[in-house]
């Protein structure tokens, strides 16, 4: 049989060109195992003053840098920020992972469909449907799923910390924000979809092409339905939400209740 075609351009290559420029070795260059990565940088400076720690010295290059935070039993994690969309979390998640990372939470906002949970909530993602480019590359698939033992890990540690019940649900992913159209609101509204955002199904077809363990995070920021768009961004419920469970993922991690030991 013959061999599989490689990349031309790895992360492994493209990011030691650019710590060669800042005078880094590529021996610095490894990371946690478990990582934590948002594309909303408000929310990364939240995860930062709640994680702790501070810059990882070797990547403050990177912009904005990465930082590094304590875990129970002595180990770190690693706090990451890049741009919104599919792409751009590929990228993240492929250096991510070509440096140590097998572990990653992902936290992110969505748009509401069908109003079944109201503004401010947090759910995680159990699958995405692939509405995105990206995903192709990492394999033919119209749906991608989380790591489920992480799921459910995450899931009862932020349930014992908040005293809440969460939803886990799935969600649209698509590259087009201004294309989200009335029929596929309705289409997916029909098939039980709780929300649509630019990264989730991405972050898991990356992650299972790279043997990463990974689930994702969303916030309800806005609201989808037939009768049109109604945003939240600056709302009570919103704000609060995400006060609450940045310092209860904050305390589940810390704590090791999540399963982030075994990366």
């Amino acid at each position: 049989m013959p061999e599989k075609e490689l990349p031309l351009v790895t992360p492994r290559k493209l990011v030691q060109t650019f710590a060669d420029r800042y005078g880094v070795d590529v021996a610095e260059l490894t990371l946690p195992a478990t990582a934590v990565l948002t594309p909303v940088y408000p929310l990364f400076m939240k995860l930062t003053r709640a994680l702790g720690g501070g810059l990882v010295t070797s990547w403050t290059w990177k912009h904005p840098p990465f930082h590094e935070f304590p875990l129970g039993e002595g180990e770190k994690g690693v706090l990451a920020c890049c741009p919104i969309g599919a792409p751009n979390v590929a990228i993240a998640l492929e250096e991510l992972a070509a440096f140590g990372v097998r572990t990653l939470y992902f936290f992110g906002f969505a748009g509401g469909i069908g109003r079944k949970v109201p503004p401010g909530t947090l759910i995680l993602s159990r699958y995405a449907h692939v509405g995105e480019g990206t995903t192709r590359y990492y394999g033919n698939t119209p749906l991608t799923f989380a790591d489920e033992g992480l799921l459910e890990n995450l899931k009862r540690g932020l349930e014992a910390e908040t005293g809440d019940s969460l939803a886990t649900c799935p969600v649209w992913t698509t590259d087009a924000l201004y294309r989200e159209m009335g029929d596929e609101v309705e289409r997916f509204t029909r098939m039980g979809v709780y929300g649509v955002d630019m990264e989730v199904s991405v972050v898991y077809s990356v992650a299972k092409a790279l043997s990463v363990r990974a689930v994702a995070l969303l916030w309800i920021s806005d609201a989808l339905t037939l009768k049109g768009w109604e945003p939240h961004f600056y709302h009570d419920a919103l704000r609060e939400g995400i006060e609450k469970y940045v310092e209860a993922f904050a305390a589940v991690i810390r704590e090791g209740k999540a399963g982030v030991m075994s990366g």
